[in-house]
């Protein structure tokens, strides 16, 4: 079967006879038939528009164009190819994948543009502001360019929302980046909208900060959650590592090479069962092959029966640990396991909301504000520098950015962030703590005055209530009562299953500004590694791939994400 624009009796004159086969597959709900679908040719740009434009007048979604909850070629309803225009075979093809793009690229640009349109639209109608992220792609090939690419976070319009995010496009290396990131933003109409910026590795941070500052957007300076300053931190405190327990690894190796050596039978009851253990761990217990925080751990788990040995032979007192290193190798033991924990909450992909990294973060600042007075003297110099850089690059600019999801936390509201000051902080608690409260007044602030949230507002009630909405926000006295009312009521149980956004979409009448406050900090990821790894790598394979065209690299990409995750 044949799909022609307007005469079914013969193909268009603009279309030629190359066609794409569009094969059964389980749930398309696909007819087993191969069906023969004619593509037009990009030769003639006039008579690819005219096709084009005789597709867009077969679309079968009428006036829903801006209705991102309905894409235009669902997934599960079933299809009948010969009804459907050639954009939305295209669509099709997009979605489900296809073998060969090349002689679809008019086609696909012309999707590409399209749906871009529409979910630039939807961005305009959402009330919310946006966390602009951008990831530099780096190829392992050689001659190949590394690409930024631009994601978009934010949170839907509905009683029921979501986290959502957007990759909006791909910018090539060799450019001039700041130049390039303003065309993009421009080009999307969100330069003026943007409420944090999370970048790694781009080089022009702070240009396109001030620059996006002057565009009216990170109204608050941009000192928000930027995690990857932290990556960064805990990757140089990984290669401290070797440099703060080289003696004590050295002693802890030896001694279990002793003890895997040593024969059971040589020995009396007690050192047979301290040899049991060590063999019984899992893994061979030997300096050879076994990283260094297994061996740590290994020892740290059997200090008693290390003890035990030295007493029963009297040849292994002088490998064994003193007292001192076995207290050294046990501080050091929970230091690794505080990075490797870190590291797995902030390295990983998980789709959390941003107040959960809050006591994470602190846990780190406390335990490197410990170290600092340890007695072991490297562990202390280590961490010394550490907490200076610690506190300097990230804790001073981004610690406000990481209290606020928190404290919008019913379950944690002020009193969780209080607690992690006192200990911090100790007798200076009190200071940096009203000095976050004001901070964060100053934010509420500006939202509950900002004209685009009235006025957003505003054309959704009825007359008496703007009245009432003009006057509530232009009385700082009872601005700041809503705020006063939240932090002074009692925390949310602590339940298993909570979900958090929703509940400040069932509180969007009592505390209006606070929620869409939290719609927009929550909203924030924590790093431009959230992106899903299998996302992640179909970027990859289609930015790097041989058989696609570099024209319609990007289109590709960007059109299939949209279509296969459409807004709910």
């Amino acid at each position: 079967m044949v799909v022609h624009s307007d005469d079914e009796s013969k193909p268009p004159r603009h279309c030629s006879q190359e066609t794409t086969r569009i094969r059964k597959r389980t749930g398309d709900g696909l007819e087993s038939v191969p069906k023969r679908v004619v593509i037009p040719k990009d030769k003639s740009k006039d008579s690819n528009k005219s096709c084009l434009i005789r597709c867009q007048s077969r679309r079968s979604d009428g006036d829903g164009v801006d209705d991102l909850t309905t894409p235009a070629v669902t997934k599960k309803e079933p299809l009948n190819v010969q009804n459907l225009s050639c954009c939305d075979v295209i669509r099709l093809m997009l979605k489900r994948g296809i073998t060969s793009l090349n002689p679809m690229k008019a086609g696909i640009l012309h999707v590409y543009n399209e749906e871009k349109d529409r979910l630039r639209r939807y961005f305009s109608k959402l009330s919310c502001r946006f966390t602009l992220s951008i990831d530099r792609l780096k190829s392992t090939a050689s001659g190949e360019h590394s690409y930024y690419c631009l994601t978009v976070h934010f949170l839907t319009n509905s009683c029921f929302p979501k986290l959502n995010k957007k990759i909006l496009g791909l910018i090539k290396c060799d450019r001039d980046p700041l130049e390039s990131f303003k065309s993009f933003l421009l080009d999307w109409n969100i330069d003026m909208n943007i409420l944090c910026l999370v970048t790694v590795d781009i080089g022009v941070e702070d240009e396109l900060r001030s620059w996006l500052i002057s565009r009216g957007s990170l109204p608050f300076g941009g000192n928000l959650l930027d995690v990857g300053h932290l990556v960064d931190f805990l990757e140089y405190a990984a290669c401290a590592r070797e440099e703060l327990a080289a003696d004590v690894f050295q002693k802890v190796k030896q001694s279990l090479d002793y003890v895997h050596k040593t024969s059971a039978n040589d020995h009396k009851f007690q050192v047979a069962v301290l040899v049991d253990k060590v063999k019984s761990l899992g893994y061979k217990v030997t300096s050879q092959g076994t990283s260094d925080l297994k061996l740590l751990d290994s020892a740290v788990g059997l200090k008693e029966e290390f003890c035990k040995l030295e007493r029963l032979n009297p040849c292994f007192k002088s490998i064994n640990l003193t007292a001192k290193e076995w207290d050294e190798a046990t501080a050091i033991c929970r230091w690794f396991e505080l990075l490797d924990d870190a590291d797995n909450n902030f390295g990983g992909s998980r789709n959390h909301t941003t107040n959960v990294y809050f006591p994470k973060v602190c846990d780190i600042f406390m335990q490197l504000l410990q170290w600092k007075k340890s007695d072991y003297r490297n562990g202390r110099d280590i961490a010394s520098d550490l907490t200076k850089e610690f506190f300097e690059e990230y804790w001073r600019h981004y610690s406000l950015g990481l209290a606020i999801p928190v404290i919008l936390d019913p379950r944690c509201n002020i009193a969780v962030v209080k607690c992690w000051y006192q200990k911090i902080y100790g007798d200076n608690a009190e200071v940096h703590l009203t000095k976050l409260i004001n901070d964060i007044n100053d934010i509420y602030e500006k939202y509950a005055t900002d004209p685009k949230y009235t006025k957003s507002s505003s054309d959704k009630m009825p007359e008496p209530s703007r009245r009432s909405w003009r006057m509530y926000t232009h009385r700082p006295a009872e601005v700041k009562c809503e705020l006063s009312l939240y932090l002074k009521q009692s925390k949310f149980p602590s339940v298993e299953y909570f979900d958090l956004l929703r509940w400040w979409g069932d509180r969007n009448q009592k505390f209006p500004t606070l929620a869409r406050m939290a719609k927009d900090f929550l909203a924030i990821p924590y790093s431009t590694a959230l992106t899903n790894p299998t996302l992640r790598s179909d970027i990859m394979d289609v930015v790097y791939s041989k058989e696609i065209d570099p024209d319609i690299r990007e289109a590709y990409l960007c059109t299939k994400h949209w279509l296969e995750i459409p807004e709910r």
